[in-house]
C-alpha cells in the first residue's frame, strides 16, 4: 500500500502510556483498514505521521480536542476525530522552535 508506507512506523511508535495517541494511531489504522480506496488516505497518513513526529503539532491538537471523551470507552466517532485531525493538519502553521538557555 503506497499511500500508507509509514504504516509499520506509525504503528511501532511508543507513547509512554499516552493513551489518546495509542487510540487516535488505533483509530487510523482501523480506518486504513477499512478504505484503502479512499482518495484522503495519504492526507490521513501525513498527518498522523506528522503527529507521531511532531511533539508541538500534537501538544497543539491535544489543545484543542477533548482528550478525555476521546479516550473513553463511549467514544465512537473515530471518522470525525479523523476528519478533525485532517483540517488542523491542513491549517497547521509550523512555529519556529524558540531555545532559551539560561547560564546559572
Amino acid at each position: 500500500m503506497d499511500v500508507c508506507k509509514n504504516l509499520d512506523y506509525i504503528i511501532e511508535s511508543e507513547f509512554y502510556d499516552d493513551v489518546f495517541s495509542e487510540k487516535l494511531v488505533k483509530i487510523y489504522c482501523d480506518y486504513v483498514k477499512n478504505n484503502k480506496e479512499n482518495p484522503k488516505l495519504e492526507l490521513f497518513n501525513k498527518a498522523i505521521l506528522k503527529y507521531v513526529d511532531d511533539y508541538n503539532f500534537s501538544k497543539e491538537l491535544k489543545n484543542r480536542i477533548d482528550v478525555e471523551l476521546v479516550t473513553s470507552n463511549k467514544f465512537n466517532q473515530h471518522k470525525e476525530l479523523l476528519e478533525f485531525v485532517l483540517e488542523f493538519f491542513k491549517t497547521y502553521k509550523e512555529q519556529p522552535l524558540k531555545v532559551q538557555t539560561r547560564w546559572l
